[in-house]
């Protein structure tokens, strides 16, 4: 499938970025890109992206919001399957986010 000029940029940069460390909730180095920074990519579709990445596993971490910014939280798995909770920086309060949210991706190898 051929890709736009803008599409293409957009995936050298994942290739690029997803040689990043990322730790688990084990304290397992994870090497590849978190699913909210792939939702940054607008030239890109799902499909376009699920060519090139798999699911590795899951963050042990997350960008939450704490007023106008975003402060990495610890996260962990929640009794429900498929969900993840962290306490809010600003309300204390116990929010979920689904694992597909925090998933980690790496290029796949062919």
């Amino acid at each position: 499938m051929p890709l736009s000029t803008r599409s293409l940029r957009e995936l050298i940069e994942v290739f690029e970025q997803s040689g990043q460390s990322i730790l688990d909730a084990e304290g397992h180095r994870l090497r590849g890109m978190p699913s909210w920074e792939l939702a940054r990519c607008e030239a890109l579709s799902d499909r376009e992206l699920e060519q090139w990445m798999e699911p590795i596993g899951y963050a042990g971490s997350y960008p939450a919001f704490c007023g106008d910014e975003r402060v990495p939280v610890d996260i962990e798995e929640d009794d429900v399957q498929g969900r993840y909770r962290y306490r809010c920086p600003d309300t204390f309060r116990t929010k979920y986010v689904s694992d597909d949210l925090v998933a980690v991706y790496a290029v796949r190898a062919a």
